[in-house]
């Protein structure tokens, strides 16, 4: 037995499903989920699973999940209006973060609403063309957000690093978000491309729509071609990145751990202030010998 399910992040929770070895001949014989067939000698018994869950861990399960998108779709866009409304907030790291808000505001409305229903009736209503849509989205919110946190700590390690270095201007920031995102549509396209649904016909006439990938050398779980894809993404999506943020933050903490506190002289700038204070005393002097005041 195996399973069929969609390729998913932590805000994707697509449902599994269940078939036999028949799925390459007869798709008709399929058992999907809660239906399995089970011979008996020379009988046939069907067993019927329920696919509605309890009505309490619908209710507890629209709460959480409804909470979660309308705190994240509003919090997202919020940040958004208040960098992008305010001049004196658009600084080259609020640029990131404001890429940062709008993937997750895009996975949080165009995602996770969808797989939810999925998975709360393990039924897709939704059709094929937004199957392949809300998979791409959920590949392409990833790539964008990770992406993002990496372009952040480079900035970051930077500015603490090399503080004489002029900074990022807003065309440069604005090319790098641009890349992140053509790199991240890039990656995503197999979404588009390998994702299908399929009519599993249940017992007494229903029909249940499954929506899942199916690459060229067989569906997912099945296919060589997709595990060599999730290979390929998990080292760009997950080692490349906690890799970079591991190295730049953990020099940044060291170059910072012996530094003095914001605000805190070294004894180098009091002797400069000193020195200043001196220079202001004696041209004042000179001035008042020079141009003595009237009496």
């Amino acid at each position: 037995m195996g399973y069929i399910y969609s390729t998913a992040d932590y805000l994707n929770i697509t449902g599994l499903y269940e078939y036999d070895s028949s799925y390459y001949g007869d798709r008709d014989n399929d058992s999907y989920y809660g239906y399995s067939n089970h011979s008996k000698g020379n009988t046939t018994e069907d067993v019927n699973y329920n696919f509605i869950l309890p009505l309490w861990r619908q209710i507890l399960w629209s709460i959480l999940f409804g909470g979660m998108v309308i705190v994240a779709t509003g919090g997202n866009l919020i940040v958004v209006w208040i960098v992008l409304a305010h001049k004196r907030m658009r600084t080259v790291t609020n640029y990131f973060i404001v890429n940062l808000s709008i993937a997750d505001a895009m996975v949080s409305t165009l995602n996770v609403t969808f797989n939810y229903t999925y998975m709360l009736n393990a039924h897709w209503p939704f059709g094929t063309i937004y199957c392949k849509i809300s998979q791409f989205v959920a590949i392409l919110s990833i790539c964008a957000s990770v992406f993002t946190l990496m372009a952040i700590s480079i900035d970051r390690y930077m500015a603490i690093m090399d503080p004489l270095r002029p900074r990022m201007g807003k065309r440069t920031t604005l090319c790098i978000a641009a890349i992140i995102w053509i790199v991240g549509v890039i990656l995503s396209c197999p979404m588009l491309v390998f994702f299908t649904t399929y009519d599993q016909h249940m017992q007494e006439g229903e029909v249940r729509v499954v929506c899942y990938s199916e690459w060229p050398d067989g569906p997912t779980n099945h296919s060589f071609q997709e595990h060599v894809y999730n290979v390929v993404f998990m080292f760009l999506t997950y080692f490349l990145p906690i890799g970079s943020m591991t190295f730049t933050y953990a020099r940044v903490g060291i170059e910072l751990w012996g530094s003095q506190s914001i605000g805190e002289c070294t004894q180098r700038q009091l002797e400069n202030i000193k020195s200043k204070r001196r220079h202001t005393a004696e041209e004042k002097i000179f001035l008042l010998k020079i141009y003595p005041p009237p009496i």
